[in-house]
């Protein structure tokens, strides 16, 4: 049986990229694209909502799904942690299916990023990462999610470009933000001593990447039990 999903957003360009990919998806409709204004009735009949739209939007979006009992999945980056929280809410009522990156390849790297910073402590890092100039947001939430990962037991100094005369201190992470042109997104990490330099990276090629993951996703978790589930759980399957 399809899952059958609306897309709140449905004209920007996530919201496109989603419903392009779900054509290539035998067990996927759209029946429904949402914009701003656009009210989440009854008359929508759905068993997912897809949300690209932006943080106060998401909210909205998630307390309407809960108030249907709609399970809601959304991509949406920039929340505060009160809109974190209002999404924590609202999986106690519904299944809420977030992530700040639908990539399987970034979902994977933030399950081994951990055990990789314990095995190199002392080593120096810093994280790059690049967008398209439309991108509102700066570290991206991904960024902000690889540097969540690279804690360990010592709480790390999280230092947003570099500029002036101050060194480096031990414990610092630095995090870049380059914007311009089209670029998809791409993250690199870096782990640096005076004897090497390990290097990670990711590149989405097109925004069709995300587009299937927020698929998957939304198929994940349409019958599900209320709870917040990640990119782990789809990596766990």
């Amino acid at each position: 049986m399809a899952t059958i999903i609306g897309i709140a957003g449905f004209n920007g360009r996530m919201g496109q990229q989603v419903a392009a990919a779900a054509t290539s998806l035998p067990d996927v409709v759209v029946s429904a694209g949402l914009n701003r204004g656009d009210e989440l009735d009854d008359s929508l009949h759905i068993d997912v909502l897809v949300d690209f739209t932006a943080p106060e939007a998401t909210i909205e979006r998630a307390k309407a799904c809960a108030h249907r009992g709609l399970p809601f999945v959304s991509g949406v980056t920039g929340l505060s942690p009160k809109q974190l929280d209002d999404l924590l809410v609202a999986s106690e009522t519904i299944p809420v299916f977030y992530s700040r990156n639908f990539s399987i390849g970034i979902g994977a790297l933030l399950r081994v990023l951990p055990e990789l910073s314990n095995a190199l402590g002392g080593y120096d890092i810093e994280v790059i990462e690049a967008h398209h100039r439309h991108k509102a947001d700066a570290p991206s939430g991904t960024a902000l999610a690889l540097v969540e990962a690279l804690r360990t037991a010592q709480r790390p100094t999280y230092v947003h470009g570099r500029e002036g005369t101050a060194s480096r201190q031990p414990g610092d992470i630095g995090i870049h933000s380059i914007r311009g042109g089209g670029n998809s997104g791409e993250h690199t990490i870096i782990f640096m001593n005076d004897g090497e330099e390990i290097r990670i990276g990711h590149r989405a090629l097109s925004r069709h990447t995300f587009a299937l993951g927020a698929l998957r996703a939304a198929c994940f978790v349409v019958g599900r039990p209320p709870g917040f589930y990640g990119m782990e759980h789809l990596i766990d399957i």
